[in-house]
């Protein structure tokens, strides 16, 4: 008797789940049935929902290629000490020795001021011939590299470089850096800041869109009711078409993604080229698109599930 009833509820359980499997399959070929019909309100909310979700993705792929420019630079963080133009050779030594000593420099390099001098012809394509009939005003300095970036410690090393004798200033070459890095900040706070927006207009699209099918269809959702349908299976059709709004937005959303990058490929090839930078890539990776498109399907789903969920119980019959 016991198998019996064992046998019977697990016989009623696989009916209903094939029963809830059939009434899904339904409802998304009525969803693609309908999108299809009409092709040209499907697009054009798609094309909405891509241009929304589009924008905070564009600006993801900026920082994201300011944060590669800003890795390709040199990062052993630099102090560049200029020396007096006094100070001989034995005394030069000594001050280097003593500044490799001082906790936090790794290294320390000179540069004379004759390389000096050679390097800045060579930037300025100065010939060699000018240069023979000016006196040389660069003095000789001291490339220190730090073997850290101590934040907290770089005014106490700053100011105990300054107390050397020889000494004359003090460049920290690092600052740039830092207000680079410090810009790529922001802009992942602008990034999240306009990925939330994004998120609320792609719900609010998606659940005015499908409260004006429900009403659309309000005289058929009358009868359905009426014959006993329940509101779980009348909203399963507006479930599906917000997931595929999502979805082709998602799509639409990545496609202007990669058209921008396209686009902008030239001006970062000649900024690569200016810069001697390493390769700069304009691509996102496959997590973001992941991301992207997931999100967008989620967003659709809900926002088409709270808005028909809220529409079908102003509906009775």
């Amino acid at each position: 008797m016991t198998k019996t009833r064992v046998s019977a509820t697990t016989s009623a359980w696989v009916t209903r789940l094939n029963v809830w499997r059939w009434h899904h399959r339904l409802a998304r070929q009525d969803t693609l049935a309908r999108l299809r019909k009409h092709w040209g309100s499907t697009l054009l909310t798609s094309l909405v929902i891509g241009a929304v979700v589009s924008l905070p993705a564009v600006l993801a792929l900026g920082v994201m290629t300011l944060e590669q420019v800003t890795a390709s630079f040199d990062r052993g963080e630099s102090i560049t000490v200029l020396l007096e133009g006094e100070v001989s050779n034995t005394e030069t030594d000594a001050i280097i020795s003593t500044m490799t000593q001082i906790e936090g420099v790794a290294s320390a390099t000179l540069l004379t001021r004759e390389q000096a001098l050679a390097d800045l012809s060579g930037w300025l394509d100065v010939p060699d011939a000018l240069l023979s009939n000016i006196e040389n005003p660069l003095p000789d300095s001291v490339i220190l590299t730090l073997s850290s970036n101590p934040r907290d410690e770089l005014d106490t090393l700053v100011a105990s470089l300054e107390q050397l004798e020889g000494v004359t200033q003090v460049i920290v070459d690092l600052e740039w850096l830092s207000r680079l890095q410090a810009l790529s900040v922001l802009g992942y706070r602008l990034v999240l800041l306009f990925g939330l927006m994004a998120c609320l207009a792609c719900v609010l699209i998606i659940a005015n869109t499908t409260r004006l099918a429900v009403e659309g269809r309000r005289q058929e959702i009358l009868v359905a009711k009426l014959v006993g349908a329940s509101d779980a299976y009348v909203q399963r059709p507006f479930f599906y078409t917000g997931v595929l709004h999502g979805l082709f937005g998602g799509c639409v959303a990545i496609l202007i993604v990669v058209t921008a990058g396209l686009w902008l490929g030239n001006p970062i090839a000649s900024l690569k080229a200016a810069y001697d930078l390493q390769a700069v890539s304009l691509s996102l990776p496959l997590s973001v698109v992941v991301a992207v498109i997931g999100g967008s399907v989620c967003l659709g789903a809900a926002g088409a599930w709270g808005s028909a969920r809220r529409q079908l119980r102003r509906i009775e019959p």
